[in-house]
């Protein structure tokens, strides 16, 4: 089959730059786009590809200031940079399940389903109810120590059992 055929199969976006295509059912799924043959429509659409757009039911969220580590079922482990908050940035995605809907739950289900981030080294652990349990490491961050933005230096997996470090309340 041809590239729409098999970024389907896969569940990987696709652009076509053309203005039809003989694979019109890939339009239907969601899995390619048909962006025409004028080249400034590939810059919105890269723009589009490498921000979340929520299609499905978002699960879990880990706050790592300045970035957001974001469990979202079938839209994958999603990062978010939100260091200027009225300028948010995708810092990264990572797709764990790609597979056909799983018969034994609903489909929403698939993919990404709890996240958290290992303060001590940036290590982030993304667990899939039907692919298992996933590792990364995101270029450029190395671990997270809250005390060093003014916050608890715990999380709801990690420390959460010591006590915290009293601090003068600002007036």
């Amino acid at each position: 089959g041809g590239i729409t055929e098999e970024t389907t199969v896969m569940n990987v976006p696709c652009m076509t730059l053309r203005d039809n295509t003989e694979r019109p059912e890939t339009i239907e799924l969601g899995t390619n786009e048909l962006l025409g043959v004028n080249p400034k429509a590939i810059g919105p659409a890269m723009d589009n590809l490498f921000t979340g757009n929520w299609k499905n039911l978002v699960h879990n969220h880990e706050v790592r200031w300045p970035y957001v580590f974001v469990s979202g079922y079938l839209d994958g482990l999603q990062i978010f940079n939100l260091q200027n908050p009225e300028d948010p940035t995708t810092a990264g995605f990572y797709d764990t399940y790609i597979g056909p809907p799983n018969p034994v739950r609903a489909a929403m289900f698939n993919g990404a389903f709890g996240v958290d981030v290992r303060n001590a080294d940036g290590l982030i652990v993304v667990s899939d109810m039907s692919t298992g349990l996933w590792t990364f490491r995101m270029e450029g961050f190395q671990g997270w120590n809250g005390e060093h933005w003014g916050v608890p230096d715990i999380s709801s997996a990690q420390k959460w059992d010591q006590s915290l470090i009293s601090r003068p309340i600002s007036q």
